[in-house]
C-alpha cells in the first residue's frame, strides 16, 4: 500500500510516464532522484509481491527478530557507554597532566617552579600496568609498594582498570575511584617515582600528610575509636 507522502509526489506516475518515452531506468532514476530498484518495484511485473513476500520472510525468522531487538536495545546504551568512556579516559588524562606540570593557578599564585618532566604520560600509566598498551588493555597491575604482579585473595590477576589502592589496600577501579597521589605530599615534586593511585577517599583524608604522619594520624584515631567506641552511638 503507498503512503501519502508517495500519493503526494506521484513517484509511480512519472516513473510509468517517462518509461513509455522508452527512457532506460538508470535515466529515470537520475531524473527522479530515485534508485534503479524502486524503478523496477513499480514496473516489473510480479515485482512488488515478490518483495513483500521477502520482506515477510525476513520478518518473520527469528535471527531478525533478535537482530532488530538487539540493535534497538543497545544502540543508546552502547553511546552512553561510550561516551562515558571517553569522560573517563579524559579525566584521566587531566589528573596525569596535573600531575606531571602541576595546577597552573595554584602554581602561578605560589610563584612556584615545577621541572618539565622526562617522562610521557603513558609511562606514568605503564608503572602500574607495565603491559598497558592502547590497543591492548588486558594488563596486569603491579603492587605499588613491591613492584611486584599482583593478585587479590582468590589469586587472580588484578587486570587492568582495576589496581591496589597504595594506601588502603583496597582494589580499586583506576578510572572511576581514584585519585593521582603524590606519594611524598609534595605537589611540587613530580618525578616518576613519587606516582601513585590511591582511592579518592583515602586521599582526601591523607591531604598534605606524608606516609609517617598519615600513620601516626590513624594509630591516634584508632586509639581514641577504642576508648570511647562503647560510650558512643554514633
Amino acid at each position: 500500500m503507498r503512503n501519502n507522502t508517495s500519493i503526494k509526489r506521484g513517484l509511480k506516475e512519472q516513473i510509468f510516464f517517462l518509461r513509455e518515452k522508452g527512457l532506460s531506468f538508470k535515466i529515470i532514476a537520475k531524473q527522479l532522484n530515485c534508485s534503479t530498484g524502486t524503478i523496477s518495484y513499480h514496473i516489473s511485473e510480479g515485482q512488488k509481491e515478490k518483495t513483500n513476500i521477502r520482506r515477510k520472510k525476513q520478518r518473520d525468522e527469528l535471527g531478525y527478530k533478535i537482530l532488530r531487538f538487539k540493535n534497538n536495545w543497545n544502540q543508546k546504551s552502547h553511546i552512553r557507554n561510550y561516551n562515558i568512556h571517553i569522560k573517563q579516559v579524559d579525566d584521566i588524562r587531566s589528573k596525569l597532566k596535573r600531575f606531571m606540570y602541576g595546577d597552573k593557578k595554584r602554581t602561578n599564585r605560589l610563584n612556584q617552579i615545577i621541572e618539565k618532566p622526562n617522562y610521557k604520560p603513558l609511562d606514568l600509566w605503564r608503572k602500574i600496568w607495565p603491559d598497558f598498551q592502547q590497543n591492548n588493555k588486558n594488563a596486569q597491575a603491579v603492587n605499588q609498594w613491591t613492584n611486584k604482579l599482583d593478585f587479590d585473595e582468590n589469586n587472580q590477576p588484578i587486570i587492568y582498570p582495576y589496581v591496589r589502592c597504595r594506601i588502603t589496600d583496597i582494589i580499586i577501579n583506576a578510572l572511576t575511584e581514584s585519585h593521582i597521589d603524590h606519594i611524598n605530599s609534595n605537589p611540587n615534586d613530580n618525578s616518576f617515582e613519587n606516582f601513585s593511585i590511591v582511592h579518592k577517599l583515602a586521599n582526601q583524608a591523607k591531604t598534605s600528610m606524608d606516609n609517617e604522619e598519615l600513620y601516626i594520624f590513624c594509630l591516634n584515631y584508632i586509639n581514641v575509636f577504642e576508648k570511647y567506641k562503647n560510650k558512643c552511638t554514633n
